[in-house]
C-alpha cells in the first residue's frame, strides 16, 4: 500500500464503484482500495502501518458484512494508537445515538448515507491539507 491510498470498507458494490469513480476523477493522486469487512480492513491497515505506509485516508461504513462493525475496527485502531482521526470518515444510513457516540469518542468525521458525493470530496480536500 502506498502513502497516497484511500482505504475504504464498504459492503455495497454500487457505493464502492461510485467512490472509486469519484476518487479517480477528482483525486487522481490517490489509489483507492476497497474491502468488504472490518476484519479485512484491520488486516490491510495493520500490515500497511507495519510497513510504514499506512493509508492516507480511511473510510468505513458502520454496518459491514462479517462479525465486526466498521466503527469497532476504528476503535481497535484507536486503542492501538494508529488511527489518524483527522483523516478518518465513518458513514452510516442509520446515525442513531450509538453511532454518534462512537464518532464523538473517536474524534472522527461522519457523513450520513446516502452519501452526498460533494461532502466526500470536501472531506478528502480537507484531509489533503493536514
Amino acid at each position: 500500500m502506498s502513502l497516497n491510498t484511500i482505504l475504504h470498507a464498504e459492503d455495497d458494490d454500487l457505493i464502492t464503484r461510485l467512490m472509486e469513480m469519484m476518487i479517480n476523477k477528482y483525486f487522481p493522486r490517490f489509489k483507492y482500495k476497497s474491502v468488504k469487512t472490518a476484519e479485512e480492513f484491520l488486516e490491510i491497515y495493520r500490515k500497511a502501518h507495519q510497513e510504514g505506509k499506512p493509508p492516507y485516508i480511511t473510510m468505513t461504513d458502520y454496518n459491514l458484512d462479517g462479525r465486526m462493525k466498521g466503527a469497532d475496527a476504528l476503535a481497535t485502531l484507536a486503542r492501538e494508537g494508529t488511527l489518524k482521526a483527522d483523516r478518518t470518515l465513518l458513514c452510516s444510513g442509520d446515525p442513531g445515538q450509538e453511532v454518534l457516540d462512537q464518532i464523538e469518542k473517536l474524534g472522527i468525521s461522519f457523513i450520513p448515507k446516502p452519501i452526498p458525493i460533494n461532502e466526500i470530496r470536501l472531506f478528502i480536500e480537507r484531509a489533503q491539507k493536514k
